[in-house]
């Protein structure tokens, strides 16, 4: 069975996204964070999703090249649109937004709406250890556990 280089695999990762209509800085990106979430191994997260960032695309529910816009700010804080682009990006942008913020205040809290999935929280968490800062990464999810007593999916399974 061949076997793929990981630089074999993010070439292949960023040719699809861009053929798709991704500019290549953010396929860049993309493709780094799945294709260490492969080396990591958290599948769930990984080259797995491609197809589903593919449809997403398709169907219009990502949006490559979405604009990232501070919706407002004080020093150490911000609220951020992701406008419906890949999660990866907007996750590296806000958490390099934080670090930023760090720096100058002492911390960084970045919030973001209107994104998608950001695949392994992990990969933006390593953006805080390479600039030798702790980072703390929340998401929600879309509501599948029905409450005991419930009826109706209301949480989620993060």
């Amino acid at each position: 069975m061949p076997v793929l280089s990981a630089n074999e695999l993010k070439r292949i990762c960023i040719t699809v996204l861009v053929a798709v209509g991704t500019p290549e800085d953010e396929a860049e990106i993309i493709a780094d964070s799945l294709v260490k979430a492969n080396l990591r191994g958290i599948d769930s997260h990984s080259v797995f999703r491609l197809t589903a960032y593919i449809d997403r695309v398709e169907h219009k529910t990502i949006i490559p090249g979405a604009h990232f816009t501070i919706v407002r700010q004080t020093p150490s804080t911000a609220l951020v649109n992701g406008g419906s682009g890949f999660g990866e990006v907007v996750g590296v942008k806000a958490m390099e937004l934080a670090v930023k913020k760090s720096r100058e205040t002492g911390i960084g809290a970045v919030s973001v709406f209107d994104t998608n999935h950001f695949g392994m929280a992990a990969y933006c968490a390593m953006i805080c250890l390479q600039n030798d800062m702790i980072g703390v990464i929340t998401s929600n999810t879309s509501p599948y556990v029905v409450p005991w007593g419930g009826r109706v999916p209301m949480l989620g399974t993060n």
